[in-house]
Protein backbone atom coordinates (compact mmCIF):
# COMPACT_ATOMS: atom_id res chain seq x y z
CA UNK A 1 0.00 0.00 0.00
CA UNK A 2 1.67 3.35 -0.70
CA UNK A 3 1.77 5.99 1.99
CA UNK A 4 0.13 9.50 2.43
CA UNK A 5 3.93 10.88 1.77
CA UNK A 6 4.97 8.82 -1.16
CA UNK A 7 1.73 10.32 -2.79
CA UNK A 8 2.45 13.47 -2.05
CA UNK A 9 5.43 12.98 -3.39
CA UNK A 10 3.85 11.02 -6.70
CA UNK A 11 1.64 13.73 -7.44
CA UNK A 12 4.55 16.37 -7.21
CA UNK A 13 6.40 14.08 -9.43
CA UNK A 14 3.45 13.79 -11.75
CA UNK A 15 3.31 17.69 -11.87
CA UNK A 16 6.48 18.53 -12.92
CA UNK A 17 6.60 15.80 -15.78
CA UNK A 18 3.56 17.53 -17.07
CA UNK A 19 5.60 20.99 -16.97
CA UNK A 20 8.49 19.70 -18.35
CA UNK A 21 6.53 17.45 -21.16
CA UNK A 22 5.48 20.96 -22.41
CA UNK A 23 8.44 22.61 -22.17
CA UNK A 24 10.20 19.72 -23.94
CA UNK A 25 7.27 19.57 -26.92
CA UNK A 26 7.24 23.69 -27.27
CA UNK A 27 11.20 22.99 -27.81
CA UNK A 28 11.19 20.81 -30.31
CA UNK A 29 8.26 22.42 -32.52
CA UNK A 30 10.98 25.37 -32.24
CA UNK A 31 13.85 23.56 -33.00
CA UNK A 32 12.13 21.86 -36.07
CA UNK A 33 11.16 25.13 -37.47
CA UNK A 34 14.91 26.10 -36.92
CA UNK A 35 15.99 22.93 -38.65
CA UNK A 36 13.62 23.61 -41.71
CA UNK A 37 15.28 27.01 -42.17
CA UNK A 38 18.84 25.46 -42.12
CA UNK A 39 17.75 22.63 -44.24
CA UNK A 40 16.57 24.68 -47.06
CA UNK A 41 19.24 27.02 -46.89
CA UNK A 42 21.93 24.35 -47.03
CA UNK A 43 19.95 22.94 -49.83
CA UNK A 44 20.47 25.70 -51.51
CA UNK A 45 23.84 25.99 -50.95
CA UNK A 46 24.15 21.94 -52.59
CA UNK A 47 22.15 23.01 -55.84
CA UNK A 48 24.47 26.45 -56.75
CA UNK A 49 27.37 23.77 -56.23
CA UNK A 50 25.76 21.42 -58.51
CA UNK A 51 24.97 23.86 -61.01
CA UNK A 52 28.64 25.19 -60.47
CA UNK A 53 29.52 21.99 -62.15
CA UNK A 54 26.64 21.46 -64.56
CA UNK A 55 27.69 25.05 -65.74
CA UNK A 56 31.70 24.38 -66.19
CA UNK A 57 31.28 21.57 -67.96
CA UNK A 58 28.59 23.57 -70.61
CA UNK A 59 31.34 25.87 -70.80
CA UNK A 60 34.07 23.49 -71.68
CA UNK A 61 31.60 21.09 -74.47
CA UNK A 62 30.50 25.32 -75.45
CA UNK A 63 34.49 26.26 -75.95
CA UNK A 64 35.09 22.79 -77.54
CA UNK A 65 32.65 23.10 -80.17
CA UNK A 66 32.94 27.00 -81.46
CA UNK A 67 36.93 26.13 -81.55
CA UNK A 68 36.38 23.13 -83.81
CA UNK A 69 33.72 24.79 -86.11
CA UNK A 70 30.49 23.75 -85.31
CA UNK A 71 27.45 25.85 -86.52
CA UNK A 72 25.06 25.42 -83.78
CA UNK A 73 27.85 27.46 -81.51
CA UNK A 74 28.97 31.54 -82.42
CA UNK A 75 31.67 33.12 -79.97
CA UNK A 76 28.13 35.20 -78.15
CA UNK A 77 27.17 31.44 -77.19
CA UNK A 78 30.68 30.72 -75.39
CA UNK A 79 30.73 35.01 -73.86
CA UNK A 80 26.89 33.40 -72.45
CA UNK A 81 28.71 30.60 -71.39
CA UNK A 82 31.58 32.15 -69.58
CA UNK A 83 29.14 34.66 -67.90
CA UNK A 84 26.71 32.34 -66.65
CA UNK A 85 29.28 30.07 -64.85
CA UNK A 86 31.07 33.31 -63.41
CA UNK A 87 27.56 34.18 -61.61
CA UNK A 88 27.64 30.38 -59.84
CA UNK A 89 30.80 31.09 -58.45
CA UNK A 90 29.53 34.67 -57.33
CA UNK A 91 26.50 33.08 -55.88
CA UNK A 92 28.65 30.89 -53.73
CA UNK A 93 31.11 33.81 -51.85
CA UNK A 94 28.57 36.24 -51.23
CA UNK A 95 25.49 36.64 -48.80
CA UNK A 96 23.80 33.52 -46.86
CA UNK A 97 25.71 30.81 -49.03
CA UNK A 98 29.33 32.19 -48.00
CA UNK A 99 28.00 31.87 -44.19
CA UNK A 100 27.05 28.44 -44.47
CA UNK A 101 29.72 27.05 -46.24
CA UNK A 102 32.77 29.29 -43.99
CA UNK A 103 32.69 26.92 -41.36
CA UNK A 104 32.72 23.74 -43.30
CA UNK A 105 36.41 21.84 -42.77
CA UNK A 106 37.39 24.74 -41.15
CA UNK A 107 37.82 27.24 -43.98
CA UNK A 108 39.27 24.87 -45.97
CA UNK A 109 35.97 24.87 -48.65
CA UNK A 110 36.16 28.58 -48.84
CA UNK A 111 39.34 28.51 -49.54
CA UNK A 112 39.16 26.01 -52.25
CA UNK A 113 36.16 27.99 -54.42
CA UNK A 114 38.89 30.97 -53.72
CA UNK A 115 41.75 29.20 -55.54
CA UNK A 116 39.11 27.70 -58.23
CA UNK A 117 37.35 31.03 -59.02
CA UNK A 118 40.69 32.31 -59.72
CA UNK A 119 42.06 29.76 -61.83
CA UNK A 120 38.56 30.12 -63.63
CA UNK A 121 39.06 34.33 -64.04
CA UNK A 122 42.65 33.11 -65.94
CA UNK A 123 41.08 32.00 -68.92
CA UNK A 124 39.45 34.83 -69.41
CA UNK A 125 41.66 36.12 -71.93
CA UNK A 126 41.70 32.73 -74.18
CA UNK A 127 38.00 33.18 -74.00
CA UNK A 128 37.83 36.34 -75.00
CA UNK A 129 40.75 35.68 -77.92
CA UNK A 130 38.76 32.40 -78.72
CA UNK A 131 38.04 31.68 -82.52
CA UNK A 132 37.59 28.72 -85.11
CA UNK A 133 40.86 26.48 -85.15
CA UNK A 134 42.08 28.21 -81.70
CA UNK A 135 45.54 26.42 -80.82
CA UNK A 136 44.47 26.85 -77.08
CA UNK A 137 41.86 24.45 -77.40
CA UNK A 138 44.31 21.20 -76.01
CA UNK A 139 45.47 23.92 -72.85
CA UNK A 140 42.10 25.29 -72.02
CA UNK A 141 40.31 21.78 -72.58
CA UNK A 142 42.97 20.36 -69.97
CA UNK A 143 42.29 23.24 -67.31
CA UNK A 144 38.80 22.74 -67.54
CA UNK A 145 38.86 19.12 -67.40
CA UNK A 146 42.45 17.96 -64.98
CA UNK A 147 41.93 21.33 -62.34
CA UNK A 148 38.42 23.40 -62.60
CA UNK A 149 36.22 20.39 -62.97
CA UNK A 150 38.17 18.28 -59.90
CA UNK A 151 38.27 21.18 -57.79
CA UNK A 152 34.70 21.62 -58.17
CA UNK A 153 33.70 18.17 -57.47
CA UNK A 154 35.85 18.53 -54.25
CA UNK A 155 33.22 21.49 -53.36
CA UNK A 156 30.33 19.41 -54.36
CA UNK A 157 30.54 16.74 -52.46
CA UNK A 158 32.60 18.74 -49.43
CA UNK A 159 28.80 21.43 -48.92
CA UNK A 160 27.37 17.70 -49.42
CA UNK A 161 28.80 16.19 -46.43
CA UNK A 162 28.65 19.37 -44.56
CA UNK A 163 24.47 19.02 -44.57
CA UNK A 164 25.06 15.97 -41.75
CA UNK A 165 27.71 17.93 -39.74
CA UNK A 166 26.51 20.11 -36.82
CA UNK A 167 28.51 23.15 -38.12
CA UNK A 168 28.75 26.69 -36.35
CA UNK A 169 26.12 27.56 -38.67
CA UNK A 170 23.55 25.21 -37.22
CA UNK A 171 24.41 25.37 -34.14
CA UNK A 172 23.91 29.24 -34.06
CA UNK A 173 20.57 28.91 -35.67
CA UNK A 174 19.00 26.07 -33.22
CA UNK A 175 20.86 27.34 -29.91
CA UNK A 176 17.66 28.48 -27.54
CA UNK A 177 15.73 25.72 -28.89
CA UNK A 178 18.09 22.77 -27.88
CA UNK A 179 19.07 24.71 -25.05
CA UNK A 180 15.13 24.06 -23.61
CA UNK A 181 15.19 20.31 -25.41
CA UNK A 182 18.44 20.45 -23.07
CA UNK A 183 17.31 21.50 -20.13
CA UNK A 184 13.79 19.84 -20.34
CA UNK A 185 15.26 16.22 -20.97
CA UNK A 186 17.69 16.84 -17.85
CA UNK A 187 14.61 17.44 -15.64
CA UNK A 188 12.65 14.54 -17.00
CA UNK A 189 15.86 12.62 -16.32
CA UNK A 190 16.26 13.59 -12.58
CA UNK A 191 12.50 13.07 -12.39
CA UNK A 192 12.70 9.57 -13.87
CA UNK A 193 15.44 8.86 -11.41
CA UNK A 194 13.63 9.86 -8.70
CA UNK A 195 10.69 8.12 -9.62
CA UNK A 196 12.72 4.75 -9.45
CA UNK A 197 14.12 5.59 -6.33
CA UNK A 198 10.85 5.96 -4.89
CA UNK A 199 9.61 2.60 -6.71
CA UNK A 200 12.78 0.33 -6.29
CA UNK A 201 12.01 -0.70 -3.01
CA UNK A 202 8.37 -1.61 -3.71
CA UNK A 203 9.08 -3.24 -6.72
CA UNK A 204 11.79 -5.64 -4.97
CA UNK A 205 8.64 -6.34 -2.02
CA UNK A 206 6.86 -7.69 -4.60
CA UNK A 207 9.21 -9.17 -6.78
CA UNK A 208 10.40 -10.86 -3.44
CA UNK A 209 6.86 -11.60 -2.54
CA UNK A 210 6.29 -13.34 -6.19
CA UNK A 211 9.68 -15.24 -5.97
CA UNK A 212 8.19 -16.61 -2.29
CA UNK A 213 5.35 -17.38 -3.51
CA UNK A 214 6.40 -19.38 -6.54
CA UNK A 215 8.96 -21.17 -4.55
CA UNK A 216 6.21 -22.50 -2.24
CA UNK A 217 4.03 -23.35 -5.41
CA UNK A 218 6.71 -25.28 -6.47
CA UNK A 219 7.84 -26.84 -3.04
CA UNK A 220 4.18 -27.81 -2.76
CA UNK A 221 3.85 -29.86 -6.13
CA UNK A 222 6.91 -31.61 -5.32
CA UNK A 223 5.96 -32.32 -1.72
CA UNK A 224 2.80 -33.65 -2.99
CA UNK A 225 4.19 -35.77 -6.10
CA UNK A 226 6.52 -37.55 -3.43
CA UNK A 227 3.55 -37.42 -1.06
CA UNK A 228 1.60 -38.99 -4.05
CA UNK A 229 3.55 -41.54 -5.03
CA UNK A 230 4.09 -43.05 -1.46
CA UNK A 231 0.20 -43.14 -0.80
CA UNK A 232 -0.57 -44.74 -4.28
CA UNK A 233 1.07 -47.60 -3.02
CA UNK A 234 -0.86 -48.88 0.00
CA UNK A 235 -4.15 -47.98 -2.12
CA UNK A 236 -2.74 -50.22 -5.42
CA UNK A 237 -2.46 -53.19 -2.87
CA UNK A 238 -5.80 -52.11 -0.98
CA UNK A 239 -7.89 -52.21 -4.45
CA UNK A 240 -6.23 -55.54 -5.85
CA UNK A 241 -6.78 -57.08 -1.77
CA UNK A 242 -10.42 -56.02 -1.83
CA UNK A 243 -11.09 -57.06 -5.13
CA UNK A 244 -9.40 -60.74 -4.12
CA UNK A 245 -11.36 -60.99 -1.11
CA UNK A 246 -14.22 -59.99 -2.92
CA UNK A 247 -13.92 -62.86 -6.03
CA UNK A 248 -13.75 -65.62 -2.85
CA UNK A 249 -16.42 -64.34 -0.12
CA UNK A 250 -18.97 -62.19 -1.48
CA UNK A 251 -22.49 -62.80 -0.83
CA UNK A 252 -25.49 -60.75 -0.62
CA UNK A 253 -25.23 -59.72 2.69
CA UNK A 254 -21.53 -58.35 2.44
CA UNK A 255 -21.92 -56.96 -1.08
CA UNK A 256 -23.15 -53.42 0.11
CA UNK A 257 -20.01 -53.30 2.65
CA UNK A 258 -17.44 -54.25 -0.71
CA UNK A 259 -19.54 -51.91 -2.35
CA UNK A 260 -18.49 -49.21 0.21
CA UNK A 261 -15.08 -50.05 1.05
CA UNK A 262 -14.53 -49.71 -3.52
CA UNK A 263 -16.18 -46.36 -2.91
CA UNK A 264 -14.22 -44.89 -0.06
CA UNK A 265 -10.85 -46.39 -2.04
CA UNK A 266 -12.01 -44.71 -5.17
CA UNK A 267 -12.97 -41.41 -3.50
CA UNK A 268 -9.36 -41.16 -1.58
CA UNK A 269 -8.11 -41.98 -5.20
CA UNK A 270 -10.15 -39.07 -7.07
CA UNK A 271 -9.11 -36.40 -4.55
CA UNK A 272 -5.27 -37.18 -4.75
CA UNK A 273 -5.49 -37.39 -8.40
CA UNK A 274 -7.33 -33.86 -8.01
CA UNK A 275 -4.44 -32.31 -5.62
CA UNK A 276 -1.68 -33.67 -7.60
CA UNK A 277 -3.11 -31.77 -10.83
CA UNK A 278 -4.14 -28.52 -9.79
CA UNK A 279 -0.68 -28.20 -7.67
CA UNK A 280 1.40 -28.97 -11.22
CA UNK A 281 -0.59 -26.92 -12.98
CA UNK A 282 -0.17 -23.97 -10.83
CA UNK A 283 3.78 -24.40 -10.32
CA UNK A 284 3.73 -24.84 -14.18
CA UNK A 285 5.33 -28.13 -14.37
CA UNK A 286 3.51 -30.05 -16.93
CA UNK A 287 4.68 -29.81 -20.39
CA UNK A 288 2.64 -30.49 -23.57
CA UNK A 289 4.13 -33.69 -25.95
CA UNK A 290 2.22 -33.27 -28.78
CA UNK A 291 1.89 -36.81 -30.88
CA UNK A 292 -0.78 -38.35 -33.31
CA UNK A 293 -3.10 -40.40 -31.10
CA UNK A 294 -5.69 -42.82 -32.68
CA UNK A 295 -8.98 -41.86 -31.28
CA UNK A 296 -10.70 -45.17 -31.31
CA UNK A 297 -7.97 -47.18 -29.19
CA UNK A 298 -8.35 -43.71 -26.55
CA UNK A 299 -12.20 -43.80 -26.06
CA UNK A 300 -12.29 -47.98 -25.44
CA UNK A 301 -9.56 -46.99 -22.92
CA UNK A 302 -11.92 -44.87 -21.58
CA UNK A 303 -14.99 -47.15 -21.40
CA UNK A 304 -12.32 -50.19 -20.26
CA UNK A 305 -11.92 -47.93 -17.49
CA UNK A 306 -15.50 -46.62 -16.55
CA UNK A 307 -17.42 -49.58 -17.40
CA UNK A 308 -17.64 -51.36 -13.95
CA UNK A 309 -18.42 -47.42 -12.04
CA UNK A 310 -21.46 -46.94 -14.52
CA UNK A 311 -22.33 -50.58 -14.18
CA UNK A 312 -22.70 -50.44 -10.58
CA UNK A 313 -25.43 -47.54 -10.87
CA UNK A 314 -27.02 -49.43 -13.69
CA UNK A 315 -26.05 -47.16 -16.07
CA UNK A 316 -25.78 -47.36 -19.66
CA UNK A 317 -22.33 -46.44 -20.79
CA UNK A 318 -22.31 -46.40 -24.68
CA UNK A 319 -19.50 -45.65 -27.64
CA UNK A 320 -20.56 -43.63 -30.59
CA UNK A 321 -17.60 -43.81 -32.88
CA UNK A 322 -18.41 -44.47 -36.64
CA UNK A 323 -15.31 -43.64 -38.32
CA UNK A 324 -11.33 -44.24 -37.39
CA UNK A 325 -9.32 -40.89 -36.59
CA UNK A 326 -6.40 -39.38 -36.09
CA UNK A 327 -6.04 -36.40 -33.37
CA UNK A 328 -3.18 -34.19 -32.66
CA UNK A 329 -2.79 -33.73 -28.81
CA UNK A 330 -0.94 -34.76 -25.59
CA UNK A 331 -2.19 -38.46 -24.89
CA UNK A 332 -1.94 -38.69 -20.98
CA UNK A 333 -3.03 -35.32 -20.36
CA UNK A 334 -6.50 -35.65 -22.74
CA UNK A 335 -6.75 -38.97 -21.11
CA UNK A 336 -7.16 -37.16 -18.11
CA UNK A 337 -9.44 -34.83 -19.20
CA UNK A 338 -12.05 -37.09 -21.07
CA UNK A 339 -11.64 -39.11 -17.36
CA UNK A 340 -12.35 -36.50 -15.14
CA UNK A 341 -15.83 -35.75 -17.35
CA UNK A 342 -16.58 -39.17 -17.64
CA UNK A 343 -16.39 -39.70 -13.72
CA UNK A 344 -18.32 -36.25 -13.43
CA UNK A 345 -21.22 -37.27 -15.97
CA UNK A 346 -21.59 -40.89 -13.78
CA UNK A 347 -21.62 -39.44 -10.86
CA UNK A 348 -24.48 -37.16 -11.18
CA UNK A 349 -26.17 -39.60 -13.19
CA UNK A 350 -28.82 -41.35 -10.67
CA UNK A 351 -30.34 -43.27 -14.01
CA UNK A 352 -30.36 -43.26 -17.73
CA UNK A 353 -27.26 -43.21 -19.79
CA UNK A 354 -23.53 -41.95 -20.22
CA UNK A 355 -22.64 -41.70 -23.93
CA UNK A 356 -18.65 -41.34 -25.25
CA UNK A 357 -19.75 -39.42 -29.01
CA UNK A 358 -16.82 -39.18 -31.24
CA UNK A 359 -17.52 -36.92 -34.36
CA UNK A 360 -16.09 -34.54 -37.26
CA UNK A 361 -16.49 -31.29 -38.01
CA UNK A 362 -14.37 -29.71 -40.87
CA UNK A 363 -10.66 -30.67 -39.72
CA UNK A 364 -11.46 -31.12 -36.20
CA UNK A 365 -12.48 -34.16 -34.47
CA UNK A 366 -15.07 -34.03 -31.35
CA UNK A 367 -15.31 -36.21 -28.38
CA UNK A 368 -18.51 -35.68 -26.46
CA UNK A 369 -19.34 -36.47 -22.66
CA UNK A 370 -23.20 -36.78 -22.71
CA UNK A 371 -25.19 -37.67 -20.21
CA UNK A 372 -29.29 -37.81 -18.98
CA UNK A 373 -28.10 -36.41 -15.34
CA UNK A 374 -30.18 -33.58 -13.54
CA UNK A 375 -28.57 -30.94 -15.76
CA UNK A 376 -27.06 -26.69 -14.68
CA UNK A 377 -28.04 -23.79 -14.73
CA UNK A 378 -27.27 -20.81 -16.41
CA UNK A 379 -25.96 -19.73 -13.28
CA UNK A 380 -24.38 -22.32 -12.23
CA UNK A 381 -22.75 -22.70 -15.67
CA UNK A 382 -20.00 -19.38 -14.98
CA UNK A 383 -19.33 -20.93 -11.72
CA UNK A 384 -18.78 -24.71 -12.72
CA UNK A 385 -15.17 -24.24 -13.92
CA UNK A 386 -13.97 -22.44 -11.03
CA UNK A 387 -11.63 -23.87 -8.48
CA UNK A 388 -13.36 -25.64 -5.27
CA UNK A 389 -16.82 -25.07 -6.77
CA UNK A 390 -18.87 -27.89 -5.76
CA UNK A 391 -22.93 -27.22 -7.03
CA UNK A 392 -25.92 -28.76 -4.61
CA UNK A 393 -27.49 -31.56 -6.04
CA UNK A 394 -28.99 -34.58 -4.29
CA UNK A 395 -27.13 -37.08 -6.44
CA UNK A 396 -24.15 -35.60 -4.76
CA UNK A 397 -24.59 -35.78 -0.87
CA UNK A 398 -22.80 -38.72 -0.64
CA UNK A 399 -19.79 -38.00 -2.81
CA UNK A 400 -18.21 -34.95 -1.86
CA UNK A 401 -15.19 -33.95 -3.77
CA UNK A 402 -12.84 -30.81 -3.79
CA UNK A 403 -14.72 -29.23 -6.86
CA UNK A 404 -11.43 -29.54 -8.70
CA UNK A 405 -12.24 -31.99 -11.43
CA UNK A 406 -13.67 -29.12 -13.86
CA UNK A 407 -11.56 -26.74 -13.03
CA UNK A 408 -8.70 -29.41 -13.99
CA UNK A 409 -10.12 -29.62 -17.39
CA UNK A 410 -10.37 -25.95 -18.19
CA UNK A 411 -7.02 -25.76 -17.53
CA UNK A 412 -5.69 -28.56 -19.34
CA UNK A 413 -7.78 -27.67 -22.35
CA UNK A 414 -6.61 -24.48 -22.27
CA UNK A 415 -3.11 -25.61 -21.89
CA UNK A 416 -3.37 -27.81 -25.10
CA UNK A 417 -5.51 -25.44 -27.34
CA UNK A 418 -8.31 -27.01 -27.23
CA UNK A 419 -11.97 -25.70 -27.59
CA UNK A 420 -14.23 -27.30 -24.54
CA UNK A 421 -17.80 -26.40 -25.07
CA UNK A 422 -20.79 -26.91 -22.69
CA UNK A 423 -24.42 -27.17 -22.89
CA UNK A 424 -27.44 -28.50 -20.31
CA UNK A 425 -30.80 -27.97 -19.66
CA UNK A 426 -31.74 -28.40 -16.27
CA UNK A 427 -33.69 -31.77 -15.89
CA UNK A 428 -32.35 -33.08 -18.63
CA UNK A 429 -28.85 -33.52 -18.63
CA UNK A 430 -25.34 -31.87 -19.99
CA UNK A 431 -22.67 -32.22 -22.96
CA UNK A 432 -19.10 -31.57 -22.54
CA UNK A 433 -17.87 -31.14 -26.21
CA UNK A 434 -14.03 -30.84 -26.88
CA UNK A 435 -13.10 -29.99 -29.86
CA UNK A 436 -9.20 -31.61 -31.41
CA UNK A 437 -7.57 -31.04 -34.50
CA UNK A 438 -7.32 -33.69 -36.88
CA UNK A 439 -3.58 -35.03 -36.80
CA UNK A 440 -1.80 -36.18 -40.86
CA UNK A 441 -1.24 -39.65 -40.51
CA UNK A 442 -3.48 -42.34 -41.91
CA UNK A 443 -5.99 -44.41 -39.20
CA UNK A 444 -4.65 -47.83 -38.60
CA UNK A 445 -8.21 -48.64 -38.51
CA UNK A 446 -8.52 -49.95 -35.10
CA UNK A 447 -11.50 -52.24 -34.10
CA UNK A 448 -14.32 -50.47 -32.76
CA UNK A 449 -17.16 -53.69 -31.08
CA UNK A 450 -18.03 -54.68 -28.15
CA UNK A 451 -15.48 -56.24 -25.84
CA UNK A 452 -15.34 -59.93 -25.14
CA UNK A 453 -14.86 -60.97 -21.53
CA UNK A 454 -11.75 -63.13 -22.58
CA UNK A 455 -10.37 -66.16 -20.35
CA UNK A 456 -7.49 -65.63 -18.75
CA UNK A 457 -7.39 -69.33 -17.06
CA UNK A 458 -4.08 -70.97 -17.62
CA UNK A 459 -1.94 -67.34 -18.80
CA UNK A 460 1.21 -67.13 -17.13
CA UNK A 461 1.80 -63.30 -15.78
CA UNK A 462 5.00 -62.64 -14.84
CA UNK A 463 4.83 -59.68 -11.95
CA UNK A 464 8.07 -57.78 -11.39
CA UNK A 465 7.22 -55.27 -8.28
CA UNK A 466 9.41 -54.48 -5.39
CA UNK A 467 6.84 -53.90 -2.77
CA UNK A 468 6.15 -56.83 -1.10
CA UNK A 469 2.18 -55.92 -0.09
CA UNK A 470 1.41 -55.22 -4.05
CA UNK A 471 3.49 -58.26 -5.20
CA UNK A 472 1.46 -60.45 -2.80
CA UNK A 473 -2.14 -58.62 -3.57
CA UNK A 474 -1.37 -59.39 -7.51
CA UNK A 475 -0.18 -63.13 -6.92
CA UNK A 476 -4.25 -63.39 -4.89
CA UNK A 477 -6.28 -61.52 -7.35
CA UNK A 478 -4.14 -62.84 -10.62
CA UNK A 479 -4.48 -66.45 -9.22
CA UNK A 480 -8.75 -66.24 -8.72
CA UNK A 481 -8.45 -65.16 -12.39
CA UNK A 482 -6.78 -68.53 -13.32
CA UNK A 483 -3.38 -66.96 -14.23
CA UNK A 484 0.01 -68.63 -13.33
CA UNK A 485 1.77 -65.84 -11.59
CA UNK A 486 5.30 -65.94 -11.00
CA UNK A 487 7.06 -62.91 -8.79
CA UNK A 488 9.73 -61.15 -8.72
CA UNK A 489 10.66 -58.40 -6.54
CA UNK A 490 14.26 -57.42 -8.22
CA UNK A 491 16.81 -57.66 -11.42
CA UNK A 492 18.24 -60.65 -10.38
CA UNK A 493 15.25 -62.48 -9.95
CA UNK A 494 13.20 -61.64 -13.04
CA UNK A 495 16.86 -62.82 -14.37
CA UNK A 496 16.18 -66.22 -13.44
CA UNK A 497 12.27 -66.39 -13.86
CA UNK A 498 13.20 -65.93 -17.85
CA UNK A 499 16.00 -68.28 -17.60
CA UNK A 500 13.03 -70.67 -16.22
CA UNK A 501 10.49 -69.89 -18.50
CA UNK A 502 12.60 -69.58 -21.82
CA UNK A 503 11.70 -73.28 -22.85
CA UNK A 504 8.21 -73.41 -21.21
CA UNK A 505 6.50 -71.08 -23.50
CA UNK A 506 7.58 -71.85 -27.09
CA UNK A 507 5.04 -71.36 -29.83
CA UNK A 508 1.91 -69.34 -28.17
CA UNK A 509 2.73 -65.71 -27.68
CA UNK A 510 -0.25 -65.16 -26.03
CA UNK A 511 0.31 -67.06 -22.99
CA UNK A 512 2.70 -64.84 -21.61
CA UNK A 513 2.90 -61.33 -20.15
CA UNK A 514 4.47 -59.42 -18.05
CA UNK A 515 3.78 -56.86 -15.59
CA UNK A 516 6.09 -55.00 -13.81
CA UNK A 517 6.48 -51.55 -11.33
CA UNK A 518 8.55 -48.63 -12.62
CA UNK A 519 10.54 -47.85 -9.69
CA UNK A 520 12.73 -51.30 -8.49
CA UNK A 521 16.35 -50.02 -8.10
CA UNK A 522 18.38 -46.54 -8.36
CA UNK A 523 20.45 -48.68 -11.30
CA UNK A 524 17.49 -49.73 -13.17
CA UNK A 525 13.85 -49.63 -13.99
CA UNK A 526 11.14 -51.28 -14.80
CA UNK A 527 11.50 -50.61 -18.73
CA UNK A 528 15.10 -52.46 -18.58
CA UNK A 529 13.63 -55.09 -16.76
CA UNK A 530 11.13 -56.25 -19.20
CA UNK A 531 13.90 -55.37 -22.37
CA UNK A 532 16.16 -58.05 -20.21
CA UNK A 533 13.03 -60.97 -19.73
CA UNK A 534 12.16 -59.99 -23.89
CA UNK A 535 15.86 -60.47 -24.52
CA UNK A 536 16.23 -64.10 -22.67
CA UNK A 537 12.97 -65.39 -23.67
CA UNK A 538 13.82 -64.11 -27.39
CA UNK A 539 9.91 -62.51 -28.14
CA UNK A 540 8.43 -59.80 -27.63
CA UNK A 541 6.03 -60.57 -24.55
CA UNK A 542 3.28 -57.78 -23.91
CA UNK A 543 4.19 -55.80 -21.13
CA UNK A 544 2.61 -53.08 -18.93
CA UNK A 545 4.09 -50.65 -16.47
CA UNK A 546 1.85 -49.97 -13.58
CA UNK A 547 3.41 -46.69 -11.29
CA UNK A 548 3.07 -44.19 -9.04
CA UNK A 549 4.80 -41.66 -11.19
CA UNK A 550 2.50 -38.32 -11.78
CA UNK A 551 5.23 -36.55 -14.06
CA UNK A 552 3.84 -36.23 -17.96
CA UNK A 553 7.32 -36.09 -19.06
CA UNK A 554 8.76 -39.72 -16.98
CA UNK A 555 5.38 -41.47 -18.38
CA UNK A 556 5.96 -40.34 -21.77
CA UNK A 557 9.35 -41.52 -21.41
CA UNK A 558 7.67 -45.45 -20.34
CA UNK A 559 4.90 -45.19 -23.65
CA UNK A 560 8.11 -44.36 -26.11
CA UNK A 561 9.91 -47.33 -24.71
CA UNK A 562 7.00 -49.48 -26.50
CA UNK A 563 5.10 -50.71 -22.79
CA UNK A 564 1.62 -50.14 -21.85
CA UNK A 565 1.63 -47.59 -18.77
CA UNK A 566 -0.98 -47.57 -16.02
CA UNK A 567 -0.82 -44.86 -12.96
CA UNK A 568 -0.96 -46.75 -9.62
CA UNK A 569 -3.89 -47.13 -7.85
CA UNK A 570 -5.41 -49.26 -11.34
CA UNK A 571 -8.73 -50.92 -10.36
CA UNK A 572 -8.92 -54.30 -11.27
CA UNK A 573 -11.54 -54.49 -13.78
CA UNK A 574 -9.07 -52.32 -15.29
CA UNK A 575 -6.57 -54.23 -14.83
CA UNK A 576 -8.28 -57.48 -16.70
CA UNK A 577 -9.40 -55.55 -19.49
CA UNK A 578 -5.50 -53.99 -19.86
CA UNK A 579 -4.28 -57.45 -19.69
CA UNK A 580 -6.57 -59.09 -22.63
CA UNK A 581 -6.58 -56.37 -24.66
CA UNK A 582 -2.42 -56.53 -24.75
CA UNK A 583 -3.11 -60.46 -25.00
CA UNK A 584 -4.91 -60.20 -28.17
CA UNK A 585 -3.58 -56.91 -29.20
CA UNK A 586 -6.62 -55.04 -29.23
Amino acid sequence: MIRQNDRIKYIIIFIAFLALSALLAHAYLKNTDEETEYTRRVRHVVVNAYELELKMKELQNVYNSFVMGHPSYSKDDLDLAYAITHSKYETLMMGDTYDLIKPLKEGQVVALITTNFNTFLSLKPDIDEARVGDKNLTRIDDCIKDKLLPDIMGIVKATRIGTNWKSAAWEDATKESRLQMQFAMLGLLMLSIGLFSLLLLQVRATRDALIKAEQAKVTKAKFLTVAGHDLRQPLQASSLLLSTLQSQSQTPENARLFKGIHYSLDSITELLNGMLDISRLDADLLTVNREPIPVTALVNRMLDRYEEQALSKNLRLSLINPNDFYINSDQLLLERIISNLLSNAIRYTQKGKVQLIVSSEDNNVCITIRDSGPGISEDDLKLIFKEFVQLDSPSNEDHKGLGLGLSIVKRLCNLLGHELTVTSKPGIGSEFKISLPKASAAPIGLPNKARDQWSLVGVTIIVVEDNEDILSSFDLLLSTWGCKVVTASNMEEAIQLAEKLKNSHPDDDNDLLIISDYYLNKDYNGCDVIKKIQTIIARDLPAMVITAETDPERLEEIRQTGNSVFRKPLKPATLRVAIQRLLRQV
